[in-house]
């Protein structure tokens, strides 16, 4: 869970408590408040790295879905005759230059393939 000056993403969104089982909420929604005391300069990096999280998140992701692709079939999944290859790990960290930042991702790798895998994600 992330922290920011001691709060919770959850309390800097909302006060009150989360829905209890079957539902029903301990505090009705007419009760919730926005926090006070809460300028943007306390929330920015918050979303800042919620951001850069979700795009490191997509890009691993987009990734992996290209490896599966390649390879013909998904991750865990077999495939009915000769084999097109493997996956093998993941390379080195690699640092991308996106709009909300630097992301470190490590591309995934793949062996006993005819041609060799080179990412259109990746520089």
């Amino acid at each position: 869970m992330w922290k920011f000056e001691g709060r919770t993403t959850s309390e800097i969104h909302h006060i009150g408590n989360l829905p209890r089982r079957g539902g029903e909420r301990s505090t009705p929604i007419s009760g919730y408040q926005p926090l006070r005391g809460l300028d943007k300069e306390e929330v920015r990096p918050t979303l800042d790295v919620l951001a850069r999280d979700g795009a490191q998140r997509m890009l691993i992701s987009a990734l992996e879905e290209e490896v599966g692709e390649f390879l013909g079939r998904a991750r865990y999944e077999h495939s009915a005759g000769r084999r097109r290859g493997y996956r093998n790990g993941t390379g080195k960290p690699r640092k991308i230059a996106v709009g909300c930042g630097t992301l470190e991702v490590r591309a995934p790798r793949v062996r006993d393939t005819e041609e060799p895998f080179r990412s259109q994600l990746l520089p």
